[in-house]
């Protein structure tokens, strides 16, 4: 299931790896599994396709977020990511994935290594925790507020890992690089942060409750907000880690979305 789900998205990971993992991974989460399979999230129906979109990009990003844990060896870290994936998929089964979602290539980036994969990696999941917090704040279902409550609380938990693996010193004597890699590979951020136009809408119609006019003008205004308090806390995590607070902002701006230029000063 994990191989079938990740290969339909487009992303090259070697099925020999997903089977161990989602073996494993099963184990960890058969009790919120099992209850999934008993209890399938009731979600509005006027709601339903553009829950269906959110949620396929979700496991999109953590697909593409579980490849580069793979290639830097971050096996704990990957565990816990293919069982985000089987979570999040238990939401919606049978969801057409590759009429809903594709998801980007990696090449440009794959390359790094070192702190330049863990940057990656915290920018991910950085991007992937705001996500998962406006979706807690649409307060779809009991049941997607448990399992997407979790997913976030455990990419937390991983944000916090990598920043103290990463060399501070190397970040501030390669900032240049590293900002001129990300600036080759916005779109990769913004896939991320999910800040695409339409992606963009459907996030404030979930805020907004609905797909009218006036509900998304309301959930577009939570979304701005949520996603200006995202970029200050980015902006201040990347200063943490040894990135100049202009070079911070650009790498944040790189993510796209509502936020005003100069934010996070």
């Amino acid at each position: 299931m994990l191989a079938e789900i990740i290969h339909r998205l487009g992303v090259d990971v070697s099925s020999d790896a997903l089977d161990e993992l989602e073996s494993n991974a099963k184990e960890k989460i058969a009790t919120t599994l099992q209850k999934l399979e008993n209890n399938e999230p009731n979600i509005p129906q006027e709601l339903s396709d553009t829950f269906n979109n959110v949620l396929a990009h979700l496991i999109a990003v953590e697909a593409t977020i579980l490849s580069l844990e793979l290639h830097a060896e971050l096996k704990k870290l990957a565990l816990d990511d293919a069982a985000h994936i089987l979570l999040l998929s238990a939401l919606r089964r049978n969801l057409d994935y590759e009429k809903l979602v594709k998801a980007p290539e990696l090449e440009p980036i794959a390359g790094l290594d070192g702190n330049g994969l863990q940057l990656l990696l915290l920018l991910a999941k950085n991007a992937l925790a705001t996500v998962l917090r406006v979706v807690e704040e649409a307060r779809l279902d009991a049941g997607v507020l448990e399992v997407v409550g979790m997913v976030r609380l455990d990419e937390e938990r991983h944000i916090d890992f990598l920043k103290g693996t990463i060399v501070r010193d190397s970040i501030s004597g390669e900032q240049g690089r590293y900002l001129k890699t990300l600036e080759g590979a916005s779109y990769v951020l913004g896939f991320w942060a999910m800040t695409d136009k339409d992606m963009q809408e459907k996030l404030a119609a979930l805020l907004g409750g609905g797909g009218e006019e006036a509900r998304v003008e309301l959930g577009m205004q939570r979304l701005t907000l949520a996603q200006e308090e995202a970029h200050t806390a980015r902006v201040n995590m990347l200063r943490s880690i040894g990135f100049s607070l202009m070079n911070a902002q650009k790498i944040s701006e790189l993510h796209g979305g509502l936020v005003k230029p100069g934010w996070g000063c």
